[in-house]
């Protein structure tokens, strides 16, 4: 005997469960089978079909989401930027700050801790979270660029599973270039 149809709304998950009951229907309706069986069959084939339709739907989403550094690889990029003689002080605190505006950089001033009165602030920086390039923040376009900084940058991009045509697309010419 068979079950009546029952209408369907013209959403995708439900297209999908109705292709996949339409397909064991027409595979098993030559066999008798008891009714408990044909009721586990619609079971897992729901099961089945909305397991495919919420891969379908998130799998890109998840793929396509972009990769950031970690604030501590920030950290450690803006260190590795210093000249050899700013490296030498001691006493240096790494701050993060907010940028007024809106910006994709995250920014950081150094500052050392030198006399007892005050600290004296040895650089403000800018880096880009989707590639780690470390940009001054306070002169138009000026990247910092150093053995140490380059060979640190690519392990932060090898994290990241970044490739060099990706790196390419998403380099940018510094925080004060991009207005």
């Amino acid at each position: 005997m068979q079950q009546p149809r029952r209408p369907y709304s013209v959403s995708c998950l439900s297209g999908i469960i109705r292709l996949t009951r339409t397909c064991y229907w027409k595979k098993l309706k030559r066999v008798r089978h008891p009714p408990v069986y044909w009721k586990m069959i619609m079971r897992k084939t729901s099961t089945l079909s909305l397991f495919v339709y919420l891969f379908v739907v998130f799998a890109p989403a998840a793929a396509s989401a972009p990769r950031k550094i970690t604030t501590e690889q920030a950290h450690a990029l803006v260190l590795a930027s210093l000249t050899p003689e700013q490296s030498r002080l001691t006493k240096l605190n790494v701050l993060p700050y907010d940028s007024p505006e809106k910006s994709i950089f995250w920014f950081f001033t150094i500052t050392w801790a030198g006399t007892p009165t005050g600290s004296v602030v040895v650089g403000n920086y800018a880096v880009d979270p989707y590639t780690g390039d470390v940009f001054s923040a306070s002169s138009a376009s000026y990247e910092y660029k150093s053995a140490k900084l380059q060979s640190l940058q690519a392990k932060v991009r090898e994290s990241l599973h970044l490739s060099r045509p990706e790196y390419e697309r998403l380099k940018t010419k510094g925080p004060l270039c991009d207005k």
